[in-house]
């Protein structure tokens, strides 16, 4: 059975390890690089985990299958009232289980409960996948699109989905 609860400090070496392998299987939809992240320092890795969702400005939700981490969401609060999920991934074997609608979920709640509006996410545009998830999810286009920075041949599409 997979666990989804908010990352604490000593999931540290599990959120490295599912953040690196997100950015192993899916470079594309980060701005972070994979050696970028992999040259971190552990303190870097469990100042993260250490994060208190609890009247913090930020949330990151972590999907445990017994001592392996196997999703992680991470959400934003915006000056303008938007909570900014600027994470989500989920491990090639537990996709389609339910686990990425429980991330969302998660982080949902947490940007409600600390007063956000809506929330925004951006998304590849050719990721067709994640668009019909999202969008099964309540999430629209708001019409923006952004190129990721050094990698012009990549879109982002903004997405957007009420909170109330």
């Amino acid at each position: 059975m997979v666990d989804i609860r908010h990352v604490r400090p000593q999931d540290w070496q599990s959120l490295k390890a599912i953040r690196l392998e997100s950015l192993s299987d899916a470079p594309e939809a980060f701005c972070t690089t994979y050696e970028e992240a992999a040259s971190y320092a552990n303190d870097v890795w469990i100042k993260r985990a250490s994060v208190d969702p609890v009247g913090g400005s930020s949330v990151s939700v972590i999907a445990m299958d017994d001592a392996d981490a196997v999703g992680l969401a991470v959400g934003v609060l915006c000056d303008d009232g938007a909570l900014d999920v600027v994470s989500v991934f989920v491990a090639p074997e537990h996709r389609g289980t339910g686990v990425a609608q429980e991330l969302m979920a998660m982080v949902e709640t947490w940007g409600r409960e600390q007063g956000a509006d809506r929330a925004v996410l951006e998304v590849e545009e050719g990721n067709q996948r994640a668009g019909a998830f999202y969008a099964r999810l309540g999430y629209l286009p708001t019409g923006k699109r952004e190129t990721y920075a050094g990698r012009f041949w990549l879109q982002r599409v903004e997405l957007t989905k009420s909170l109330r």
